[in-house]
């Protein structure tokens, strides 16, 4: 397939290369890499002209790739990405679309011949082409971190240097030095990739593989709405021609999805409901107005069309005679407004329970009567991440929102809002606020102080250990004996930590003493754990947003170390608190730390850091994070950045590099412990765990056991995955479920499928359930807190 791809453009780069520079090349330096989510890889690839020959780790390298690299990066500048140049050509497109297709799966395979024949004409159709591209190096990603540098040098010392830093297709485009622009020119990536051995960092990427069926994924999207069309047609074309009586069908598609207002919760064992989705709206409606139409089906037909047909104007006249709405979709003509109708009402019955509930958690009960009183005259009205309840009489209530957007003439800052009983969103809650039919009043009847911990939940401080727990959309926290010492009134809460936990109440963080009083009001977008008695909290903007800011407050709530002091950043990573009495600062993506008095003690000049642990930190010097070290809490360099890779001292030992040898280095530097890595084994950090209780995990071939700290074996392999000990008690893992073993290797809690569990803590051990429920059990396996969703139950 990748020689099908290159077509014209291979036999391009190869006549290319004929016309080669004269100077010969002396040595050709590549560097390879990649970060973001999973463990970093680098290589770094030098070859040298020896005796008249190219040669790289000692074997031979064709001279004729290195002479077609050369002469690809001298060709003229591609200044946007061009299909041919890609190897997207009509011809290929013609003979490979149904391949393409076909490599996709399932969703091409078991598609109606009309659906295919759709994909097909797109994937052939020039102007598809050209968007097509366009969107391929138009997106943005934030978890994908390839780089590639390439040094060319003459004989005559003369150098050609590129690199790449791109996460698109073939990793264009290259900046070339001396050139102003950068180009796409897929030649120097398919260049550079021939020269690279086999299994080499990134050069997968740089050759292309794979770039046909990328591509045929992007035409997948851009026909997306007519794909889902022709399917809804297929399937429920006399619904779709009985609405296109009276309206223009603008989408439609079938499938079982839920939310608010509409179908049934995958995690309620009940049946799922497919349902006819479709976008509609008539010649007569305002540019941005839609109605969202979603009737159930039942087999082949889709009910409730005549219904919709008969009383469909009802609330799309309301919303129309509105004098708020009306004035704001005038006003706001490119801001989208939909008009809800789901089975027989804009205000179904999923939307009616939802909201009963959501006022119920938020201590609103008392507007709920008047809503289910009108439901069937209701409209629901949705706009951006705001569901608004238009009443007859035209007042409107606020039911909940999400993001600053759909506030219509407010600001979110207007309206009281609380964590809701379900489909919580991310930023934002319910609200159950009133406002008149014109947008003058709005009344709120929630208590002039919404976060008050009610005088029924007093208790005197207590020090015996608390753990966090959730239900019904709220938290609380639990004793060791699974009674319920702190009420679940809390949006959300986090663990204790320096004697105070934080916890979340109207979508602001603050924090709790042991008796459940507030001892920090809730007043921060996001708030860390207290460590050695300081706490990060972001002072500004929503929740974890990149442009916020940070500050660090003591236990009073007092903001003792200010977000602009002199060179603390603007933001602080997570993890990166106080830690053997300095923190991490970050300054131009460069790493230092700083005191608890805000002054920077560390100069920030380190690409990658690790907090400070029994008096030392890991560091990597270079700007790729390819040479750690450790320095001491001076700055100094005490033990030699000569490790690929390393990590944080704990009981005197630190783990370092990710390829051979894996082991561990005492405070001196010298390796200690080098148990053996089975052949192939690419990275330490799926061989290794840290020492916990004198143990560490091993992975010896495919099975993991444990070793002492003076690497002898102490339990066999015979584990899929482990995590460390702690309390005498380690969760292992064997054929897809999870138990706990004894120090002796003895099965302690008999293995169960769960889906996720956690080290013991003061005698418990957070588990989650196959089914997504979370508890707590004890050192006998026995639940003292029994699974429960987080959301609802």
């Amino acid at each position: 397939m990748y020689m099908k791809l290159l077509g014209c453009a291979s036999i391009m780069l190869v006549l290319g290369a004929l016309a080669s520079a004269q100077t010969p090349v002396r040595e050709l330096d590549i560097d390879s890499g990649w970060g973001g989510l999973g463990t970093p890889q680098s290589a770094h690839l030098v070859i040298k002209k020896l005796n008249g020959d190219y040669r790289l780790n000692g074997k031979r390298v064709d001279a004729s790739l290195i002479d077609q690299l050369v002469s690809v990066l001298r060709q003229p500048t591609i200044e946007k990405p061009d299909p041919t140049n890609l190897g997207i050509t009509p011809e290929w497109c013609k003979e490979h679309a149904s391949e393409v297709g076909t490599r996709m799966g399932s969703q091409f395979e078991s598609a109606a011949a009309n659906r295919k024949e759709l994909f097909i004409k797109s994937f052939n159709d020039p102007a598809v082409v050209a968007q097509v591209i366009k969107d391929l190096f138009g997106f943005t990603r934030f978890d994908d971190y390839p780089g590639a540098r390439l040094k060319v040098i003459f004989e005559d010392e003369t150098v050609i240097e590129a690199k790449t830093h791109s996460y698109y297709a073939f990793m264009l485009p290259w900046q070339i030095t001396g050139n102003n622009s950068p180009t796409f020119n897929a030649q120097i990536s398919r260049a550079l990739a021939a020269l690279m051995p086999k299994n080499t960092v990134n050069k997968e990427r740089l050759a292309g593989d794979g770039f046909d069926k990328e591509f045929g994924q992007a035409v997948m999207q851009h026909i997306e709405r007519d794909w889902k069309l022709l399917d809804a047609r297929n399937k429920a074309g006399d619904a779709l021609r009985a609405i296109e009586t009276k309206y223009q069908v603008l989408s439609a598609e079938i499938n079982p999805y839920h939310n608010v207002n509409y179908g049934v919760e995958w995690d309620s064992g009940k049946p799922h409901e497919t349902n006819l989705h479709v976008t509609v709206r008539k010649p007569s409606f305002p540019g941005n107005l839609t109605d969202e139409v979603i009737l159930r089906m039942n087999g082949s037909e889709a009910e409730g069309v005549d219904r919709f047909l008969q009383s469909g104007s009802k609330y799309e006249d309301l919303v129309l005679s509105s004098p708020l709405f009306g004035e704001y979709i005038r006003q706001h003509p490119r801001t989208p407004v939909w008009i809800s109708y789901v089975h027989d009402a804009s205000f179904g019955d999923k939307a009616m329970r939802v909201f009963a509930a959501d006022m119920h958690a938020i201590g609103k009960d008392d507007v709920v009567p008047p809503v289910r009183a009108q439901q069937s005259e209701i409209a629901l009205v949705m706009v951006g991440g705001a569901y608004w309840i238009l009443f007859p009489d035209k007042h409107l209530l606020l039911w909940r929102f999400d993001g600053q957007n759909g506030l219509l003439n407010w600001k979110p800052e207007t309206f009281a809002f609380r964590r809701c009983s379900e489909y919580h969103p991310v930023w934002g809650g319910c609200v159950g606020a009133e406002v008149s039919a014109e947008g003058k009043q709005v009344q709120d009847y929630a208590s002039s102080d919404p976060c008050a911990v009610p005088t029924s939940s007093a208790r005197s401080q207590s020090y015996e250990p608390l753990f966090p727990v959730h239900k019904a959309g709220k938290g609380g926290f639990i004793n060791k004996s699974g009674e319920i010492v702190i009420p679940l009134h809390f949006d959300t809460v986090g663990e204790f930590s320096d004697g105070f936990a934080r916890a979340e109440c109207a979508g602001k963080w603050g924090f709790i003493n042991s008796s459940g009083e507030w001892v920090v009001r809730p007043r921060f977008a996001w708030a860390q754990d207290f460590s050695e008695g300081l706490a990060r909290v972001q002072v500004d903007g929503e929740a974890l947003t990149y442009n916020s800011h940070w500050a660090f407050i003591d236990k009073s709530g007092n903001v003792v170390i200010q977000p602009f002091v002199e060179e603390l950043p603007s933001s602080v990573s997570e993890g990166d608190d106080f830690h053997d009495g300095l923190a991490v600062v970050e300054v131009k993506s460069m790493k230092g730390y700083m005191d608890k008095t805000g002054k920077v003690v560390i100069p920030p000049k380190y690409s990658y850091v690790y907090p400070f642990s029994e008096g030392l930190a890991a560091v990597a010097v270079d700007k790729r994070g390819d040479q750690w070290g450790f320095i001491d809490k001076s700055g100094t360099l005490v033990i030699s950045a000569t490790f690929n890779w390393a990590s944080s001292f704990r009981d005197g030992l630190a783990p370092v590099n990710r390829t051979s040898p894996c082991g561990f280095v005492d405070r001196s530097g010298a390796f200690v412990l080098k148990p053996p890595v089975a052949d192939g084994e690419k990275d330490c950090a799926t061989v290794w765990g840290d020492f916990d209780d004198g143990l560490a995990r091993w992975k010896f071939g495919s099975k993991y056991g444990f070793i002492d700290r003076s690497g002898k074996t102490v339990i066999p392999p015979k584990f899929d995955l482990t995590f460390g000990f702690s309390e005498g008690l380690a969760a292992v893992s064997i054929n897809g479920k999870w138990g706990y073993i004894d120090r002796t290797g003895e099965m302690a809690i008999e293995p169960r499928e769960y889906n996720h569990v956690e080290s013991f803590k003061n005698g418990l051990a957070y588990v989650v359930t196959k089914d997504g429920k979370h508890g707590y059990i004890d050192r006998t396996g026995k639940y003292v807190w029994q699974p429960a969703l987080q959301g609802t139950d």
